[in-house]
């Protein structure tokens, strides 16, 4: 090996920052006249100057231009960027407009995680009417988003209502002025999907997901995909089409009335929303101050680089009701919870069983097979019997009018002995055939049904019978702080905010992602 491979890092570095300090040489004046004058070219030709540099160079001077030019850091990364595009592209002629998505500069000093949280949670419970647990489970995803590259899995946010107005998009626009690199659009396509996040690793939040994603399996595909740090979707590339790894790792919350696809639902931590009781009152979130919680944000940043060691190396207990799915999904919150101490290891864990329950209740998620199992586990233990006949399990079934098992089927008739037979058969379960006197009846016993019970049912125990409930502003213990002493809400800076009515799709030779504004 030659002398020159065997440098020390310490002397490379030694070597990269001397070469940078020679190439900006020329920069010092353009960077002391704009100081100077900022409204001058000159702050124009610095910005252009640090373009120029390339990236090694750029983050070894950049902290340093930004305090001469009296900028922050990300809004100088930001004009950086802008300029190198322009550069690039010349005369920008595709449709639509290019888009970047803004880091969060930290905190200047040392953050209290547990009083952030507070703070947080209380912001989501001023504006929206919120199942139990909710705030605390928002206020922890929301430090999730800038801590996600510090876990294997990226837990989904699914935000479900029934009907329409009741709080979705709000709460999605909370989200975006207090998450990490937010992305937000009511419309993206597939292709626009994975390539953003392989270029930017945003949040992305997606709205009126019922709308675009629901039925759209490209897109579902690379949701699901994303829900782990390895995830990714090979795509042919270039113009000799050569096979390219695209990654798929990002944090992602939804949107959607009514159901969402069972793969999609099991990689989610699902909010059930509701529409507001006459007598809840809650302040309206202004769209026109995207910058109204930027020191949250800048705090939050902070935050989790204060913790990173604890998060490195975080092996949280995950409550024992549940599934491994739900485990993983909550492990990255609680995780946090742990590390931001005071009383959120315990409120996390009650927001989760909270949560867990009222999903469960919901009964959405759970597939054909798994609801009759469930069903049946309720039939024999009301009946107190060891075993029961076919034709008495299907008409305990369909006893009531509202089950699903009363209208079966395409023709919606009662679900019958050779229905129940065909839904167990996968699970292994089989009746057995037992005489009584002249007659052979199809008989299966509770003891068949064990092993199925064990594997694919939460235990059947009391407290997985919990039922959401509201949270308001007035009344809620998930949300009150007392401990929060930052700063005033209007001294806070402006943060980059992409708005709900844009959309994403690829334009150009390039096929990256460029943003088109449908205003209504």
């Amino acid at each position: 090996m030659s002398a020159e491979n065997t440098l020390e890092p310490e002397s490379l570095i030694l070597d990269a920052i001397e070469a940078a300090e020679v190439v900006t040489d020329p920069l010092a004046g353009l960077i002391e006249q704009a100081a100077t004058d900022p409204g001058a070219a000159s702050r124009l030709e610095a910005v252009k100057t640090l373009a120029s540099l390339d990236q090694l160079k750029y983050d070894t001077v950049r902290k340093e231009a930004a305090i001469r030019l009296n900028v922050r850091v990300a809004i100088l990364d930001k004009e950086v960027r802008r300029a190198r595009r322009r550069h690039e592209n010349g005369d920008d002629k595709q449709a639509g407009s290019p888009f970047e998505i803004a880091d969060v500069d930290p905190w200047d000093e040392a953050v209290d995680g547990a009083s952030l949280l507070d703070e947080i949670a209380a912001i989501f419970s001023r504006f929206l009417s919120l199942p139990k647990g909710a705030a605390d489970t928002l206020a922890l995803w929301v430090l999730y988003t800038y801590a996600f590259e510090k876990f294997f899995i990226s837990p989904r946010l699914a935000v479900r209502s029934p009907e329409k107005r009741c709080g979705k998009s709000t709460l999605l626009r909370l989200l975006a002025v207090l998450c990490n690199r937010v992305l937000l659009v009511a419309n993206i396509s597939a292709a626009s999907l994975f390539r953003v996040v392989e270029a930017e690793r945003p949040t992305l939040l997606l709205d009126e997901f019922d709308s675009f994603g629901s039925g759209n399996e490209d897109i579902r595909n690379v949701v699901n995909s994303g829900h782990a740090r390895d995830g990714c979707v090979i795509r042919c590339d270039g113009d000799d089409h050569e096979p390219r790894r695209f990654s798929t790792w990002s944090p992602v919350a939804l949107a959607s009335i009514g159901k969402i696809a069972d793969t999609l639902d099991d990689r989610s931590i699902t909010l059930l929303m509701q529409r507001k009781a006459p007598g809840e009152r809650f302040d309206r979130l202004r769209g026109d101050r995207p910058d109204q919680f930027d020191g949250q944000r800048r705090r939050a940043a902070r935050c989790v680089l204060d913790m990173r060691q604890r998060l490195e190396n975080a092996d949280p207990e995950v409550p024992l009701f549940l599934n491994d799915r739900a485990a993983d999904n909550w492990r990255p919150l609680l995780a946090i919870a742990d590390a931001a101490g005071e009383d959120w290891p315990e409120r996390a864990r009650k927001a989760c069983k909270a949560l867990t329950g009222a999903a469960a209740a919901d009964g959405e998620q759970e597939s054909t097979r798994t609801a009759l199992l469930l069903d049946i586990r309720t039939a024999f233990s009301e009946a107190k019997a060891a075993e029961m006949t076919s034709a008495n399990l299907c008409e305990v079934l369909t006893a009531d009018d509202g089950s699903p098992w009363a209208a079966y089927g395409q023709q919606e008739k009662p679900i019958s002995p050779v229905h129940i037979a065909r839904l167990l058969r996968p699970f292994g379960i089989r009746s057995k055939d037992v005489r009584n006197g002249a007659q052979v009846r199809k008989t299966y016993e509770r003891k068949a049904f064990e092993d199925a019970f064990s594997r694919y049912l939460p235990p059947d125990t009391p407290e997985q019978a919990a039922t959401p409930q509201h949270a308001n502003k007035n009344n809620s213990l998930d949300t009150k702080s007392t401990r929060y002493n930052g700063p005033a809400v209007a001294d806070q800076e402006p943060a980059q905010v992409i708005e709900k009515n844009e959309m994403l799709r690829c334009s150009g030779s390039e096929t990256l992602p460029t943003m088109k504004r449908g205003e209504i």
